[in-house]
This record gives C-alpha cells, structure tokens and sequence, in this order.
C-alpha cells in the first residue's frame, strides 16, 4: 500500500513594503493669526513622483520650504530618510541627499550657466576635480543648456532660468528632488524635457517631489499627489487609484430622448454590473451632446451596446470614460468644470425617491434656460 504524500508549496514572502522617503504628521504652520499649512499629512516613498497640488495660496511652498528647513513648522512632525528632521545632526545630513528648488532660481547675472553650476558646486562642498567637472556638464545636458553654457545667465529666459535650477538641482546626485513649479516658464518642447527628466530620475530610484498648476502634465508624469486646498488635505494617493472610480462607459446620442431612453432599459434590465448611471452636461452645448454616463467596467461596452440595440436605443458613440487629474481636482476644490452630472438611474432605489437622484423611473433633468436666439427644444434634453 503506498500512501501520497501532498506536495505543499513553501511559503511565499510578501514583497517588502515600499521605502517610505519622506513623511509628514499633522505639519501645521502660523504665520501670525494666519494658518497657512494645518495637520497636514503626507507620505513619499522611493521613486516616487509625488505631486503636491492646490489652488495659488494653498500652502504649497510653505509647505516645501518647511520640508527643506527653510522656515520651521508651528508645530507637527517631519520625517526624512527615516529620521527626525528636528534634529539638527540628522537635518544636516538629510539636506546633503536633498536637491531642490523653491519658487524662482536665482544665479549671478553675468557668470554662464558652467560657471554658476560650478558655484553651486563649491557651496555643495563640492571639489573641483574631473569628476565634479563632469557632474557639471551632466546636469546642464540633462535640462537641455548645453548650446547656451557660454551666456550670461541675464540673457537666459524665464524657461532657461528654471532649467538651470533644476539642473543645479540635481548636481549633488541626490536621492530626494523638490521642484517648486518645474515648468513655470517653459514652451511645450521645454515641459516635455523636463517631464522625461523627472520620469529618468524615478526610475533610478530618485524620488521626486513636486508642485505645479499644469495638472495634464502631472497625470502624465506622478505616481501619487495630494492635493491641498487652504492648507488643508483634501485628498492624498496614487493617481490611477484616485481616478479609478470616476471610470465607466460613455455613451453618446444624437437627440436627447436617446438618453433617457437608454436610462429606462438599463435600468429595467437590472444589470449588476451597471449598477447606475448619470447624464452628462457640456458646457458649451455642442450637437450630439447628449450623454449618459454609465458606471460599468469598459469591457463591458460591447454587451451593453448589444443590450440597447437589442431594445431598440442605438448609441451614437459607445466608448471608455476617465476622468482626468483637473476635472478630479476642480470637482474636489470646488473650481469650474466644463460639464456637470445628474442622476439618470440606480438600481434598487425606492419608489417614490427623489427622481433626481433615487428614483425607480429614470427622468431627465430640467433643461437649462433657453440662451437668446434660441427656442427650449436647442437646450433640453439629456442635461444637467
């Protein structure tokens, strides 16, 4: 009699957890009876791009220059590479693994770029050796300079000015980077450098901290953001994960009973995985423009176009919806938005409800006031 024995698998390790960088807990900082930055917590980790973003005057300078000694917090906790940057000792320490530029890099007017990098250099503790000499030339290839090392930093523009920062920056090779509005200043070909530039640093384990207004390029280039509004955390994570549950199926009509119509059937069908729906507004009003928003997976798009057709409701367009890192952030800080949402449906909502938001008979929403030279009919329909 032969007995088998089961063949069990060793156990597997859990990866290791990411290196936290940089961390911050409950950061508050008073300028007088002004609060600029309040229990403001964040969490960077090694290669990351991590963008600090917020309305002007929300506290994200303070909030940099507290992260490089430059002005102390009112209170709260500051952490980096794993130690307490209120100690001096550790502090020091710290800032030489650090690169940074906060607000508008300033050089001398009538040295070039060589020779300011080499300054810089200098009161990095830097020698003047090859290697030294090299990490120069690096650091101005690196941001693109390297056909203007011979004029005088006045005649440089605003765009070259900001490069020339960064790659001051960068001269200590340093594990943390902190950029202060890294674009400000530069053409599309100059922020597509740039951008390149941060996403090489990330890959070799550098970790970038950044603020910037442009929020296309950060979706572009970050990992993970906080946004921040009146010195306050708003919002903190990677961005796919923000972004992820504004995802579904768009789909568009060409007259507006089109979308109130497909509400009806979607919501008589009871499908689990097209748990509801909203109607979506553009402003400006554009034809075609009717839309219904659907919070299903994308790949479900096929079965649902088969579902409408099959009901008699064809869609003129059927395609995946993502919210971009500006509407997330407009919706979140309260800022305009070129279109606006409204119930269309919800599975499992109370007869009776709301028919805005609950209702178990889809309805579309009040049509917007008619704009002069134009009848009811041109601005009713699957709005809100």
């Amino acid at each position: 009699m032969t007995t088998s024995v089961a063949q069990v698998a060793p156990p597997t390790s859990a990866p290791p957890a990411p290196e936290i960088i940089l961390r911050t807990q409950n950061l508050t900082k008073r300028f007088g009876a002004r609060m600029a930055v309040s229990d403001l917590s964040l969490e960077a980790r090694r290669g990351d791009v991590f963008a600090l973003l917020g309305p002007n005057g929300s506290g994200k300078t303070t909030t940099l220059r507290m992260l490089l000694g430059l002005i102390w917090p009112t209170s709260g906790a500051i952490s980096i590479f794993g130690g307490d940057f209120a100690s001096e000792s550790w502090r020091a320490k710290a800032l030489r693994r650090i690169g940074a530029v906060v607000e508008q890099p300033t050089f001398y007017p009538y040295l070039n770029a060589r020779e300011n990098l080499g300054g810089v250099a200098t009161f990095a503790g830097l020698r003047d050796t090859p290697e030294s000499r090299a990490r120069i030339e690096w650091a101005i290839a690196q941001v693109g300079l390297a056909g203007r090392t011979q004029d005088a930093y006045r005649k440089y523009s605003l765009g070259m000015k900001q490069r020339l920062g960064i790659a001051a920056a960068l001269l200590t090779d340093p594990e943390l980077v902190i950029l202060d509005e890294p674009t400000n200043g530069l053409d599309p070909a100059g922020i597509s450098e740039v951008r390149t530039l941060i996403s090489r640093l990330a890959q070799r384990g550098v970790t970038v901290l950044l603020s910037s207004h442009l929020l296309a390029e950060v979706q572009q280039v970050c990992t993970r953001v906080a946004i921040i509004q009146s010195g306050r955390l708003i919002a903190q994570g990677a961005v796919e994960e923000l972004l992820s549950a504004s995802r579904g199926i768009l789909l568009g009509f060409a007259q507006p009973d089109g979308a109130l119509r497909a509400a009806q059937a979607l919501h008589a069908a009871n499908l689990s995985w097209a748990p509801q729906g909203s109607y979506i507004r553009t402003d400006p009003l554009r034809p075609g423009d009717w839309q219904l928003l659907i919070s299903a997976p994308p790949e479900r798009a096929t079965d649902l176009n088969a579902l409408l057709v099959g009901v008699g409701v064809t869609p003129a367009e059927v395609r995946r919806y993502e919210t971009s890192l500006e509407q997330y952030f407009l919706a979140l800080t309260g800022g305009a938005v070129g279109a606006s949402m409204a119930p269309a449906y919800r599975l499992g909502a109370a007869p009776g409800a709301d028919t805005r938001a609950d209702s178990d008979a889809p309805t579309m929403p009040s049509a917007p006031a008619a704009a002069p030279g134009t009848t009811p009919s041109d601005t009713q329909g699957g709005q809100a």
